[in-house]
């Protein structure tokens, strides 16, 4: 688990001006606080500036702060308004990737607990027999020489 550090006077002011403006976006962010944040100028860049993205996800990581920032696509920020929309946020930002790397892990651990075990079908779902090709034990690891 990441530990949370201090939130230092650049995200503290941040978070004041999301909380005093209501929904903003990268652009009046940058806009109004150009001694902290500068707009990116390539056209190549997705995001117009990371340093927000980065401190709006250190704020939300943070035990100082009892607020939750939510933001979209579009690079809008503002305060949680209610449960659901916290939770909705949540969901949407953790969910899916929560998922896929558990069922990453759950193949990962299969894999492992069947090494040695015998099998009475191949790969292709077919009987291993004394003329079949395919091997009688689940060897999942490379053996030692």
């Amino acid at each position: 688990m990441k530990r949370t550090e201090k939130l230092n006077s650049r995200r503290w002011k941040l978070y004041n001006y999301i909380k005093e403006n209501g929904v903003v976006n990268t652009r009046d962010i940058c806009r109004d606080m150009p001694d902290l944040y500068v707009l990116a100028t390539s056209d190549r860049v997705h995001n117009p500036c990371a340093l927000v993205n980065q401190d709006v996800d250190a704020l939300n990581e943070s035990a100082e702060i009892e607020k939750i920032i939510i933001h979209d696509r579009k690079y809008n920020f503002w305060l949680a308004k209610n449960p659901e929309e916290a939770l909705s946020f949540a969901e949407h930002l953790y969910k899916k990737r929560a998922i896929t790397a558990l069922v990453k892990y759950g193949n990962m651990l299969r894999k492992v607990r069947a090494d040695g075990q015998g099998k009475i079908v191949s790969c292709q779902d077919k009987p291993i027999d004394e003329h079949s090709r395919a091997r009688e034990f689940v060897e999942t690891f490379e053996k030692g020489e």
